[in-house]
């Protein structure tokens, strides 16, 4: 798995959660694998509903992590990523010691509000798509 590491920051086609459509964007990488790798989204909106910027954990370091602007950590699902067509892209940086520790720090903190998220995310795609759909986007079919 060379070239892959922990906190690593990708630009990758990183998936909607309510479409089939993918979006080139920046990604941190959270599960290096050999196959397939999981990774948060990163976005710098902050139009989204109070519920879920509640689980954006704004990166300290913004500029230091090789972003061009202040941008959050979207904690609420991760994403499959095949590693092979991560690590083909840009990796643009990673992130500070102080923004991964408050990361985890941040995530243990809010469990209940970033569960709460995910399963209202899932209820509303599996209303909208098919479960198999859903399950293949995500790289959970196996």
């Amino acid at each position: 798995m060379a070239g892959t590491n922990l906190y690593h920051i990708y630009l990758a086609d990183i998936p909607y959660d309510d479409e089939d459509t993918v979006k080139y964007r920046p990604g941190l990488l959270i599960l290096p694998g050999k196959d397939t790798s999981r990774v948060f989204k990163i976005t710098s909106r902050t139009t989204k509903s109070s519920r879920i910027q509640a689980v954006y954990y704004p990166i300290k370091n913004w500029k230091a992590a090789g972003l061009s602007k202040a941008s959050f950590i979207d904690t609420h699902t991760t994403y499959s990523i095949p590693t092979q067509a991560l690590t083909a892209r840009k990796l643009i940086g990673h992130l500070s010691d102080a923004d991964a520790i408050g990361l985890a720090n941040f995530i243990a903190e809010h469990q209940t509000e970033i569960a709460a998220v995910h399963q209202e995310a899932r209820r509303k795609i599996l209303k909208e798509h098919p479960a198999d759909t859903y399950l293949k986007r995500r790289g959970l079919d196996r």
